[in-house]
């Protein structure tokens, strides 16, 4: 979660995404602003440093983001968590709450500077209220989980609700897997679903995974592998890896939809290469068994040592397998 929430702070400083509800006037220093973006755009840090630390001294918050945000980066500087740290103080203090996010994110994981939980916890807060709605699921994970605070499952609800409530999509995906797992939250399947459609709804995709898994199963809702399978194909079609396996899937059983095998290692083939392991172990065990492709052990192997390699244990046995096979052939 914490590196999607560095992504959304990046989205919302150089693309000046309206975080703050309320309607405010221009700043006077918003011109030198978008000249710093520009200058930051063509790769000339130093100007856009330069611009930035200008209109942050004009109390501009979000200027005060970009200048920790280079720092951080060590784009043209060396990096420097310490000096981050004090800008993105700045650009809270100037009313920015994205900046308060970053403050806090960074107080939370230690990156450079000593960890204060409870500083980290005073600033989401001020983001959250602040209208920077990942925050508000921050401290809903900050209360499930009890990090420098008694663990509030109630609380943390309220403002997972919050967040996602407010097109968190990111935080959608984890409240309801928290409800689907009971992890630091009353379980409730039925929940999850609930909260897995409304982050699927903003386009969270792996919500939408999570909840073509359900109906899928019949977990928490009613059996409809019909939906289980529209879900997964719209993730697949905006190219979500995760919601391309599970379409693969579909095609090689042929239970919800005609089973089509060819179809299914060329979908297994598109969202390995874009990094999804479960589907670089699909992919082997076709060409292993040579179902939907021809028979090939070295790519199977080659499929299964990428999955291994992205952290999927039963791939790394398969790898052990197929070379214990060919030590043994050779021996023979």
């Amino acid at each position: 979660m914490r590196h999607l929430l560095r992504s959304i702070l990046t989205l919302a400083a150089l693309l000046g995404l309206p975080w703050v509800a309320a309607a405010q006037e221009l700043h006077p220093a918003e011109t030198v602003h978008q000249q710093a973006n520009e200058a930051y755009r063509a790769g000339d840090f130093a100007a856009a440093l330069a611009s930035y630390n200008q209109s942050c001294d004009a109390g501009l918050g979000k200027s005060c983001f970009n200048v920790a945000l280079i720092h951080s980066r060590g784009q043209g500087t060396a990096p420097d968590m310490v000096i981050a740290v004090r800008y993105w103080l700045k650009g809270c203090d100037a009313g920015y709450a994205p900046a308060c996010g970053a403050a806090s994110d960074a107080y939370s994981t230690a990156n450079g500077i000593t960890a204060s939980q409870a500083r980290a916890l005073a600033l989401a807060e001020t983001a959250c209220s602040g209208g920077f709605w990942p925050s508000c699921g921050k401290l809903g994970q900050i209360y499930a989980d009890g990090l420098g605070v008694p663990a509030e499952p109630a609380r943390a609800e309220y403002f997972f609700n919050l967040a996602c409530n407010n097109g968190a999509g990111e935080v959608c995906e984890a409240f309801g897997s928290r409800k689907l797992a009971g992890y630091g939250l009353a379980k409730d399947a039925s929940a999850a679903a609930a909260i897995f459609e409304t982050g699927c709804a903003v386009g969270q995709q792996g919500a939408c995974n999570l909840l073509a898994i359900l109906y899928l199963n019949g977990t928490g809702v009613v059996v409809n592998p019909a939906t289980a399978f529209s879900l997964a194909n719209g993730s697949c079609n905006v190219s979500n890896a995760a919601g391309c396996n599970l379409v693969g899937s579909f095609y090689l059983d042929g239970k919800v939809v005609p089973q089509d095998q060819a179809k299914a290692a060329s979908i297994f083939g598109t969202a390995c290469e874009a990094g999804n392991r479960e589907a670089c172990e699909n992919l082997g065990r076709q060409y292993l068994d040579g179902r939907g492709v021809s028979q090939n052990v070295s790519e199977a192997r080659r499929l299964f040592g990428m999955a291994c390699e992205l952290g999927r244990e039963p791939s790394c046995a398969a790898v052990q397998y197929i070379d214990n096979l060919a030590a043994n052939e050779g021996g023979a």
